[in-house]
């Protein structure tokens, strides 16, 4: 029966929050003033994760609801972000960012870090209402400037950008991998040392790093006369943002959850099986050394896609731009059941 609960409770905070199927209500609510879309994004669709803090008694007593809404909120972080990426409207691209937000919020609920979402929560309100409320000038900049590419010669002559700057790409790669994670570690390492114990810690440092191993692929990509006082800047930069971080969380974690045992016991109801979890870490830690790996020697060696993309990149731009056909479906559906109740209306005149 407590299960049945939290798993309404996790199905009620999926809507209001936009997970994967039930979000297209926030990407279709753009037509309002742009300060309501950005009340809207920074307060409204919230209610998902302060509705899964507040029951956060009825969550401690259940087993395999928060593994569950740990796979909803990474599915829907992962599809929101993708489909961001590919949307030619500035509001309805903020409006899946929103979507990819909730979903790492309801992520961290589901790896038993109920607090961290409720920071993650305000600071995604702040920032994403500024977004929303600078829309309009994003909208005026791009009228000015079209963004069309220019050619060699002007890019030489009037923009004078740099040469790229080529680096060993192993010792790149190297760095990529090692710096995110040695500061992740220590920083952490400073509000918990029992902090890498729980399974659901991990599982956020491997966004982390994913996060820091791209930031300084990035800046490695960037034409600077000076590549290593670039990345040097950007390592400081993440350094100070996850010290931030990782300090108002571990505070935020205090002042909701004072008690020691009851924090314990979040974090154990969304553990899964130790096996299970250590093979997954090691097979996504390789996964993603190899993946890095790779990407600096295409990078290094110029490898880049074609001119003419082949067919299966094809298909799934095609996929993504049309949102996976989930609005098409949902429209289908509902006509389908607007003519059935039609037909039924008509033969309940004659009964």
């Amino acid at each position: 029966m407590t299960e049945l609960v939290a798993g309404l409770v996790a199905v009620a905070a999926f809507a209001r929050s936009a997970q994967f199927l039930l979000h297209t209500w926030l990407p279709y609510t753009m037509g309002g003033p742009t300060p309501v879309s950005a009340l809207m994004h920074a307060g409204i669709v919230n209610a998902g994760g302060f509705l899964i803090n507040r029951f956060a008694p009825v969550f401690v007593h259940t087993e395999g609801v928060l593994p569950w809404v740990f796979i909803v909120g990474l599915v829907t972080a992962l599809i929101g972000s993708t489909l961001m990426l590919t949307q030619n409207d500035i509001k309805k691209s903020l409006g899946y960012s929103t979507m990819g937000q909730m979903g790492f919020m309801i992520m961290e609920c589901g790896v038993g870090a109920f607090s961290l979402a409720i920071f993650h929560l305000i600071s995604h309100g702040l920032f994403k209402g500024t977004l929303f409320l600078g829309a309009g000038g994003v909208i005026n900049a791009a009228r000015k400037d079209d963004g069309v590419p220019k050619d060699e010669l002007y890019t030489f002559v009037v923009e004078k950008r740099p040469a790229r700057v080529r680096r060993p790409w192993m010792l790149m790669a190297a760095i990529t991998l090692a710096v995110p994670v040695t500061i992740l570690v220590l920083a952490h390492s400073l509000v918990a040392g029992d902090y890498f114990q729980e399974q659901g810690a991990v599982v956020l440092l491997f966004f982390g790093w994913v996060t820091g191993a791209q930031l300084i692929f990035a800046t490695y990509r960037m034409r600077s006369q000076n590549l290593w006082r670039l990345v040097t800047l950007s390592i400081f930069s993440f350094a100070v943002v996850v010290l931030g971080y990782t300090l108002i969380a571990h505070a935020f974690e205090l002042f909701l959850y004072p008690d020691a045992a009851f924090r314990g016991q979040l974090y154990a109801a969304a553990n899964i099986d130790v096996l299970r979890f250590e093979i997954f870490v090691v097979v996504l830690t390789g996964l993603i050394v190899l993946g890095w790996v790779l990407t600096y020697y295409a990078e290094q060696n110029g490898n880049r896609r074609s001119e003419h993309p082949g067919r299966v990149w094809l298909t799934f731009y095609t996929l993504v731009s049309r949102e996976f056909y989930l609005t098409d479906l949902f429209t289908r559906f509902a006509r389908g059941l607007l003519a059935a109740a039609t037909r039924l209306n008509v033969w309940l005149r004659w009964v």
